[in-house]
């Protein structure tokens, strides 16, 4: 008779439960609390080093199915069409997600939101692009996609039709900070290079209201940086 896969602990960010005590939670989830390089981070421009990573977008329009995992809302590209290449090597769109607040800092400051592009490459390793969302006058995201993030959690998908350009949405700036660090949640693997773009991307006040709605705090805290070198482009 086939064994019924292991059901993780659940993890939250909130008490017994929290990033704080992830790394207790399961023998999986250790590197949460032993690692050494470990994301999110506080990026200071004093602590930067001048450099430059080649990235390249190769965005197409696309229809995303979006989910609520119990952690954030989740959007998962329907085709493979959607890739990165960075220095040299192409990653493909697996997801992308948010959390309010921001989970990495700029120079000591959170903004309202935070997005994360997550790229997988055919051998497992990941890059992950992340976008600070700051309360404004536009909205970077149509209201046709944000009024269709489900309130709870799903076990099916909540809405698929929701087309986007992910291109003609996000302002990828030239400044960026880039460092190697780990998931932001369990188990926090490490190995994941981060492009964390400087320039902030506008979220109406209402959007913003909606997504606190549901999940009004899901970051976790920056961790130490242990002397990893972090690229300013």
């Amino acid at each position: 008779m086939e064994k019924a896969p292991e059901k993780k602990p659940e993890w939250s960010y909130q008490g017994n439960t929290s990033p704080a005590h992830w790394g207790s939670l399961d023998a999986d989830y250790t590197t949460c609390t032993n690692g050494e390089s470990q994301s999110p981070v506080n990026l200071r421009e004093a602590e930067t080093k001048r450099g430059s990573a080649d990235v390249q977008m190769n965005y197409r329009p696309t229809n995303f199915t979006l989910n609520n995992d119990g952690h954030t809302v989740l959007a998962e590209p329907g085709n493979a069409n959607n890739t990165l290449t960075y220095e040299g090597e192409e990653y493909t769109l697996s997801q992308f997600h948010f959390h309010a607040p921001s989970e990495h800092l700029i120079n000591g400051e959170y903004e309202d939101m935070e997005l994360h592009l997550v790229h997988e490459s055919p051998e497992g390793e990941i890059v992950v692009t992340a976008f600070m969302l700051e309360e404004g006058s536009g909205n970077t995201f149509p209201s046709s996609f944000w009024n269709k993030m489900p309130s709870s959690e799903t076990d099916t998908p909540a809405s698929a039709d929701n087309r986007l350009n992910l291109e003609e949405l996000l302002p990828f700036s030239e400044t960026n900070f880039q460092y190697e660090g780990s998931l932001t949640t369990p188990p926090c693997t490490e190995g994941v290079n981060w492009i964390v773009y400087e320039e902030p991307v506008s979220v109406s006040s209402d959007q913003l209201a909606d997504f606190q709605q549901i999940y009004d705090d899901n970051h976790r805290p920056v961790q130490p940086l242990n002397g990893r070198e972090v690229i300013k482009d």
